[in-house]
């Protein structure tokens, strides 16, 4: 059996965030035990934005260079409508006949049922690195956790909010482990109607509460809401000077290249 490996992200019209991902896939080919696991080769790939698509890799992967299995590793955090719905139905898994209408009105190619043997892995949040993640990034900007709370600014989902609650909560009990005096949080963009009043509101409560506030997003990538949405909404506030913005992303990082190596090994013991 050839396999060869894609790391699926949602995408972004902004080179920034697609290159952090394809950066993983880089990683990821630099290693021979990967290699040797994934002979016809190992790729990142993208639901939406400037690509190169998921689609397109996967047929590539297939006519160029003979896979005949695919494990699909998405760099996604948690459950989503992208994760349940949109990437089966562009893997050909899922043959909803109105899902895939909706795709490709959208502009997103959609393989045929049965185009390859597809085996997909689990999301971020189904191991212990996130957690981690955020509170590595928010002690770089400590002070004194003691006097200090966590703001965590997500996406996030209407209909998948228990599993985002999860994630929050399994983030929130790694900071507070860590010393931090109060972790608070707030959703971002479609699921808040493009607000930035769930967010300051959350920020305006952790100051009153701490000295200072350290702003942390979670999010996969550097996109639009770091350099643009967050700054703009920070600056409404009236103690902007109390409140330290990471500015950052959950990636780059060795130890998500590292799950993904372990995983990888594991599925193909």
């Amino acid at each position: 059996m050839r396999k060869s490996l894609v790391i699926v992200a949602h995408g972004s019209k902004m080179v920034s965030w697609n290159t952090r991902v394809s950066d993983v896939a880089q990683e990821l080919l630099k290693d021979g035990a990967m290699n040797r696991i994934f002979p016809s080769g190992i790729a990142a790939a993208f639901l939406e934005g400037s690509g190169p698509s998921i689609a397109s890799v996967i047929t590539q992967m297939k006519e160029v260079s003979l896979s005949d299995h695919v494990l699909v590793f998405p760099l996604f955090l948690t459950a989503s409508s992208h994760l349940s719905e949109d990437i089966p139905t562009v893997l050909g898994l899922s043959q909803d006949e109105v899902k895939i209408s909706e795709l490709k009105a959208e502009g997103i190619d959609v393989l045929p049922k049965d185009f390859i043997d597809i085996e997909i892995a689990p999301p971020i949040a189904a191991s212990d690195f996130l957690p981690k993640n955020i509170a590595r990034r928010a002690l770089k900007f400590s002070e004194n956790p003691r006097q200090e709370s966590i703001v965590l600014a997500y996406y996030g989902s209407e209909r998948y909010a228990d599993a985002w609650n999860g994630l929050i909560q399994d983030i929130t009990n790694e900071l507070t482990g860590r010393g931090f005096m109060h972790v608070g949080s707030a959703a971002m963009g479609h699921v808040v109607k493009g607000s930035d009043e769930p967010l300051l509101s959350a920020i305006n409560s952790a100051l009153s509460v701490s000295v200072s506030v350290i702003l942390v997003p979670v999010l996969v990538s550097y996109g639009y809401f770091q350099p643009i949405f967050i700054p703009r909404a920070l600056n409404k506030l009236r103690e902007k000077e109390r409140v330290r913005f990471t500015d950052d992303s959950i990636l780059p990082d060795e130890d998500l290249v590292a799950w993904i190596k372990r995983v990888c090994v594991s599925i193909n013991e």
